[in-house]
Parts: structure tokens; sequence; C-alpha cells
């Protein structure tokens, strides 16, 4: 395997050219399938970022992972109680320190940032989210502990809508909860027309106004518009059944992408369902994915993927026949 861009970035050297290998299993040659729209080839892995370890650029147990509009990567790193911000010039910060006063982070377990930069991280410890500027400047507190609307109880996921409103997955109090920018509660969805969620523990929201919303204890995927009214509700097909759904979100295409942490995969169906592909468990000479929890979509196509068991976050992506990388 070749190393990591972060081993690089420390030595101050450029990176060396990849070695040859492909990121299918190839026990799963559906793989191939369906390339997005103006993009021809197979799926590869592009590039492994971090290993196991407490340095900038190394992590211990990346959870929630996000892109924000500047190609910026943040993980969520639940072990060392930080975010990290890995930039497109492969520079590395920090947020946070451990501790439960103001500002600070415990188990942070995602994070997202809105087209203004500001950083909203989830503390999946603090039972909250923390907000904060670029520069690591505390803004607001979101929520607080405890079962009553406005409160959460061990929340594993956040996105936000187009205003900025915030969604999390209140994995504790089985629903999804609806706050503004600044920590006001709005309202909280738990889905009980489709026999409701368990623990949900993946949300996302589309530029068009669509919530995803997953739940690995039920197995499935909903469907809802921003008032949470459900639109559908999405278990995998006749083949392909999901075991754990931890994240979920559509490629400009409308395919439909899930993390199932609990087959150790990812996978792509079309918009109407149908099976196109899947990643994992293995990846050839790169070892298997290991409790993969979440993903992040790139405008270029690429996706990245938060392999949690393994200490480090992956880059897929298409590229034509007898391009070599990982």
């Amino acid at each position: 395997m070749r190393d990591d861009r972060f081993d690089y970035l420390e030595i101050g050297e450029a990176p060396a050219e990849p070695a040859p290998g492909l990121a299918e299993d190839p026990t799963t040659p559906q793989i191939a399938a369906k390339a997005p729209s103006g993009r021809r080839g197979r799926l590869h892995l592009i590039e492994i970022l971090g290993r196991a370890g407490e340095a900038l650029g190394r992590f211990g147990a990346p959870l929630g992972i996000h892109l924000d509009i500047q190609g910026n990567l943040y993980v969520a790193d639940s072990q060392w109680d930080r975010v990290q911000k890995i930039t497109p010039q492969n520079e590395a910060y920090g947020y946070g320190q451990s501790g439960a006063s103001v500002g600070c982070l415990r188990f942070p377990a995602d994070v997202a940032v809105d087209n203004r930069l500001f950083i909203y991280i989830l503390e999946r410890g603090n039972h909250r989210v923390t907000k904060l500027t670029q520069q690591g400047v505390y803004i607001c507190t979101i929520g607080a502990p405890g079962p009553g609307h406005g409160q959460l109880s061990g929340p594993r996921a956040i996105a936000l809508d187009a205003f900025n409103n915030v969604f999390i997955a209140d994995t504790g109090n089985g629903v999804v909860q609806k706050f503004d920018a600044t920590g006001r509660y709005l309202e909280q969805y738990d889905f009980a027309e489709v026999e409701g969620v368990r623990a949900p523990a993946g949300v996302w929201v589309s530029p068009g106004g669509e919530l995803l919303v997953c739940d690995p204890e039920v197995g499935y995927v909903i469907f809802a518009d921003l008032r949470g009214r459900v639109q559908g509700v999405f278990a995998g097909d006749h083949t392909h059944r999901l075991g754990g759904p931890t994240a979920a979100c559509r490629d400009p295409e409308g395919n439909l992408w899930i993390v199932d942490s609990g087959y150790c995969c990812i996978l792509k169906y079309a918009p109407d369902g149908t099976f196109l592909a899947k990643l994992g468990p293995g990846l050839g000479p790169n070892g298997p994915l290991r409790d993969p929890t979440d993903i992040a979509l790139a405008p270029d196509g690429d996706f990245y993927v938060s392999d949690t068991g393994n200490h480090r976050v992956l880059r897929f992506g298409y590229r034509e026949a007898g391009w070599r990388g990982y």
C-alpha cells in the first residue's frame, strides 16, 4: 500500500507515482456498472488519507465527514475529541479540545459546514452541537442533554438545508430534530407513518430539499421532505438487502449511495432502486473496509468514505481503463 498523503506533508516531499492496484473486490464485478454522466470507466480507490495515530493527519476513530464549498474535507474523530480540516493543498488543521465546557468537544460523531464556512460539530458525548468559526472561535451551542424537544441523547449525525437549518439524528431519543442556525428548536420527526425509527444514525439533505434518514437497527433508509413527511422507505433489493445503513446520499444523477456498516460495504442504486454497484468489504491489496460510517460526495464525481475501523478516510472515483492507482 502506498503511504498516505500526510507522510509527504510531514517531510515536505511530493507524492510518488501511485502503485498499481484496483479498488474493487474481485468477487463483485458489478462495480464497473454505470459511471456518472460524462464519466467513464471503473471505480478505483484514488487515495488513502491517514492511518492510526494522534498527530494531525492521523485518526483514532473517524466517523462523520463533510466537504465544504472550497473542497476542504472535515473529519470528526471521536477518539481524539477533535475535528480535522484537510485542505486541497494537503494541509491539516485541528479543532477542539477534550471536555464538557463551552467550546470543548466530547466524542464528536459528525460535522457539517455551511456556505459561510461556519462549522457545526455534533458531539455524541456532550449531547449537543457546537458551532465554530473557521478560526475555531465559539459561536453558540445547539441542543442540550435530555429526552425532550430541543434536547438530545447520544446523537450521531447532522445535516444542513439551504437555509442552514440543522437536522440532527437524535439516536437515543429515536427522532430527527430540527433547529435553526442560532440553535432555536423548530420541530422533530418520528416517522410514525412507517413504524418510526429506533436509532437513527444518518441524516442527509439534498439541495432540492429531500431528507434521507438511515436507521441501522431497522435496516432501512427513509425518504422524506423537510417537514418530515415520508415519501418512501428503502431496504435494498431482493439481492442486496441492507444490513445496517449508517449514511446515504444522492449524486447529481439521482443515484442513491448507501454506507452499509452492517455488511462493511458501499452500495449504489439507480433512482428507481435498481442495484448498480458495490464496494467492499474487500479492497484487494488495500485490505477490507472495517465499520465504514459516512460518505461525502465531491463535485467532480469522486467521493470519500470514513473507514472507521481502519483509522482512515478513502477517496474513490471513476477512472478510464488503464488508469493505475491503489
